[in-house]
């Protein structure tokens, strides 16, 4: 909570001031002074070394960082700005080719039903970010405006955008959840407080946007059930709207809930495009929540990677970074590629046992499949355990990663492969 409260202090502030003159200090609290020019620098150069977008995400993570500065230390552990020592360890990560690919385990995912719905619903999770049934159904393909039975198309910050449609290629009802289309829109959201749920605790404001959902879509969503029951339904989203998904169908489907037969039927599945991680313990949700989910990674994509827990491992990785004997001018003399670095910069510092309880880590929920490159640069389709994606990869593609439209050529892709 005390993180949550520090979090918002951070956004308030940041809101009513230039971001580009003030930068997240090791104190906790964002503020005016002479690095603010040297941090615009930093970002400047960031976007110009790995690609646009790339600063933002970073100083928007690094605003996540100072969160758990606060908690840890009090905001008083760091001196130098967040984002340029963020910096520094990503350009030596690439410089090293530390991540070639991401962790994985090298088991085929080979499942052809799953990964042909996969790729037409990436279809769907990307038309959600379109305002209107038109623009929907023109972008999804084999689907007409009398097929979207239903929008709504204003989000908020407690109930995401949605439709539901009828999708005559896969013959299921579909509920799709608008997410955030980029890392860095999404980055704000997915660190929170923990709010008991099935036997765990989830996170909170994702099960407040799930719990705001369901109670504006349900009774869409079992009419049509309930006027085609031998179809099936599918819930859908990207990014915060993926983990949104989950919460909702599990929300919507356990006993006593409108799809309670047809999920024992099995004729209810998520798919999740970049969730980002949003239960613990694991073990505490019921088997067919697990049967019933499919979650999806693309390469390095930060977001599913990223909650308390791993903001805190990399925030432990920093403070040494932080400590390290140079001044800010040679800190920034190596983003810029004029100081050869002498020091091995770690990416991460497992938690200490003390700091479990407070700093631990949620988790992603079911099948978890992720896409990567192989060295000879074809797709691979693999299942991983969520202890693999436990762990911000700080690199290049993160931010890019994070694009439907990235999740969108990797689903089909993978559909070809498996053909």
């Amino acid at each position: 909570q005390a993180f949550g409260l520090q979090l918002g202090r951070l956004r308030n502030c940041s809101s009513k001031v230039n971001v580009h003159n003030y930068i997240p200090l090791g104190m906790g609290i964002t503020c005016c002074r002479s690095d603010g020019a040297h941090a615009k620098d930093a970002k400047a150069q960031l976007d110009q070394t790995f690609g646009h977008g790339t600063g933002e995400a970073l100083q928007e993570m690094s605003e996540l960082l100072a969160g758990v500065d606060e908690q840890i230390s009090g905001g008083k552990g760091l001196n130098h700005p967040l984002l340029i020592n963020l910096g520094m360890i990503l350009k030596q990560v690439e410089q090293e080719r530390r991540y070639v690919q991401p962790i994985t385990s090298h088991f085929k995912f080979v499942d052809m039903n799953v990964m042909r719905k996969a790729a037409r619903y990436a279809k769907f999770a990307s038309a959600a970010y379109l305002d209107s049934r038109k623009a929907i159904a023109e972008y999804i393909g084999g689907i007409t405006v009398d097929d979207i039975k239903y929008h709504h198309s204003q989000s908020s910050s407690a109930c995401p955008g949605f439709f539901v449609a009828c999708d005559p290629e896969t013959t299921e009802i579909v509920l799709c959840i608008q997410g955030r289309a980029t890392a860095t829109d999404a980055l704000p959201e997915v660190v929170c407080t923990k709010e008991s749920f099935m036997g765990g605790r989830a996170h909170a404001r994702i099960l407040e946007k799930a719990r705001c959902l369901v109670d504006a879509a349900k009774d869409q969503v079992v009419r049509l059930s309930q006027e085609s029951p031998r179809k099936s339904v599918a819930i859908v989203g990207h990014s915060i709207g993926a983990a949104t998904a989950v919460l909702a169908m599990i929300l919507l489907s356990g006993d006593g809930f409108p799809f309670s037969r047809l999920m024992a039927a099995a004729k209810v599945k998520c798919y999740a495009f970049a969730p980002p991680p949003i239960f613990e313990p694991l073990w505490a949700l019921p088997p067919w929540v697990h049967a019933s989910t499919y979650s999806f990674v693309n390469g390095m994509d930060c977001v599913p990677r990223v909650c308390l827990g791993t903001v805190s491992k990399l925030f432990l990785a920093m403070k040494q970074v932080d400590a390290l004997p140079m001044t800010l001018l040679q800190r920034l003399s190596f983003l810029r590629g004029d100081y050869e670095l002498e020091y091995q910069l770690p990416d991460y510092v497992e938690i200490p046992q003390e700091l479990q309880s407070s700093l631990g880590s949620l988790y992603g929920i079911g099948v978890i499949i992720l896409f990567y490159r192989s060295e000879d640069c074809r797709l691979q389709s693999e299942t991983i355990t969520p202890a693999m994606i436990d762990r911000i990869l700080l690199h290049p593609f993160m931010v890019r990663d994070h694009l439907m439209v990235a999740y969108e050529q990797s689903t089909m892709e993978a559909c070809a492969a498996l053909r």
